[in-house]
């Protein structure tokens, strides 16, 4: 990079000016976007500092917002490690990993198999994603009993405060105080599904957080269970179908307050597609049709991400991802997409999709509510960047918590804002060090 710094001014004083400027400008965007990738690699590899360091590389000193503009790679790294949670612990077994909505907690513990509980060098806690600090031990630790689906981690609830952990063995949820991991109490099941272990599918917080919801199987008994969080009292009990040609679950929360329950018929034959439809269930048991479709049987799924307080419900088909308002069940937008995660963004005003597999930030999409593609930023990709290191660097996430209630950048600033607070919180002898590489400004 000093190279690449040293032949901008060769050409400065050889070249023409007009000519030189040009070249110069190039060759500084040139290195800028070089400095950008550095920092989204270090971040990969859980080195938040080193990631905030070259994304200050990439700007000049004492940018303008125009500077910013200009050097829009950088911008977006900068962004983008300020705000990822990347602790790294003194591990190198796979974990589970959930942030709260704010970045100030997270949940982490070692990923379990379906035969034992979470024991081992590293338990069930409470951290500080911002460093890895742990905060507390939680007691008492919970057997987790195998995977739930769509193979979550524990969630938070939005505002933050709450963490539920759902057991498949007793299919109750264990509720923690997120600030300090205090142990609040166990929401208990009905007696149909306290029989034994089953599979768990974890709708998660009502969009105010006052009611929990979990789907259960246990033996030939499904169904689901929704409780009232504040007095942990189980309110609620919607039997499902559990049939050998019949699956169905809850997919998340809609806009009146109930629940999206998904059923898929199976052609025993496996010669036709699959039967997909989706209804809208009251609380009280009340259903209603929404959503009908066909699935090749060997197709991996429809993936609901439900979003009540937008009014829309988005689901990854065959053919890409389909927005369907939750009022009218009518589509408001369709985008091209292979079996993507989505997340909210811009303070529930956007959305942005990235596919599953791990890819550059430029392969991010970002959308308003009516489908229209907006320019991505650093903060809009920052839920999908939440991620566990070992004190190596080695990538140890196997599954993270909702993205519905999971931090994604909302209170940090922008622009020449948010550069002043990360460079504000630099001791000088880093400052001397970037700005000894910096791009120059032509």
């Amino acid at each position: 990079m000093r190279a690449l710094a040293a032949a901008i001014g060769l050409i400065l004083v050889l070249a023409g000016p007009a000519l030189a400027q040009n070249d110069a400008t190039r060759l500084a965007k040139l290195m800028s976007e070089q400095y950008a990738k550095q920092a989204v690699t270090a971040l990969r590899k859980g080195d938040r500092e080193a990631a905030i360091g070259y994304a200050l590389r990439g700007l000049p000193a004492e940018p303008t917002e125009e500077d910013l503009a200009v050097y829009h790679d950088a911008t977006f790294a900068l962004e983008l490690a300020h705000g990822a949670r990347v602790p790294r612990i003194d591990q190198d077994r796979s974990a589970r990993f959930s942030v709260n909505s704010d970045g100030t907690r997270a949940f982490i513990s070692h990923w379990e198999d379906s035969s034992r509980p979470d024991t081992g060098d590293f338990p069930q806690a409470i951290i500080d994603p911002r460093d890895g600090t742990l905060i507390r031990e939680l007691e008492p630790q919970i057997e987790v009993h195998g995977v739930t689906s769509p193979g979550i981690s524990a969630s938070f609830s939005p505002d933050g405060a709450l963490l539920a952990l759902p057991s498949n063995k007793t299919s109750s949820v264990h509720l923690y105080a997120a600030e300090d991991g205090t142990y609040l109490g166990e929401m208990k099941p009905g007696a149909e599904a306290a029989s034994g272990s089953g599979s768990g599918y974890e709708v998660g917080f009502s969009n105010d957080g006052r009611l929990y919801a979990r789907g259960y199987l246990v033996g030939r008994s499904a169904g689901i269970h929704i409780w009232d969080v504040t007095s942990r009292e189980l309110l609620h009990h919607l039997p499902m179908a559990s049939r050998t040609n019949a699956r169905q679950w809850p997919i998340g929360w809609n806009d009146s307050g109930g629940l999206f329950v998904q059923t898929t018929l199976k052609d025993q034959g496996r010669r036709q597609n699959d039967q997909v439809t989706i209804e809208k269930w009251t609380l009280d048991g009340r259903k209603s049709d929404f959503y009908s479709t066909e699935r090749p049987p060997h197709d991996s799924g429809i993936w609901p991400f439900p979003f009540p307080s937008a009014g829309l419900l988005l689901l990854s088909v065959t053919e890409g991802l389909v927005a369907l308002d939750m009022a009218t069940g009518q589509v408001r937008f369709s985008k091209k997409a292979s079996a993507p995660f989505v997340a909210s963004a811009r303070g529930g005003q956007a959305f942005v999709i990235m596919p599953r597999q791990l890819i550059p930030p430029d392969e991010f999409i970002v959308v308003d509510l009516q489908g229209n593609e907006l320019e991505i930023t650093g903060k809009d990709a920052i839920p999908f960047m939440h991620d566990v290191f070992s004190l190596r660097g080695n990538r140890i996430t196997e599954a993270t918590g909702m993205l519905a209630t999971t931090y994604t950048g909302d209170g940090i600033p922008s622009g020449i804002e948010l550069y002043e607070e990360v460079w504000g919180a630099i001791d000088a002898s880093e400052k001397s060090a970037i700005d000894a590489e910096r791009v120059l400004k032509p």
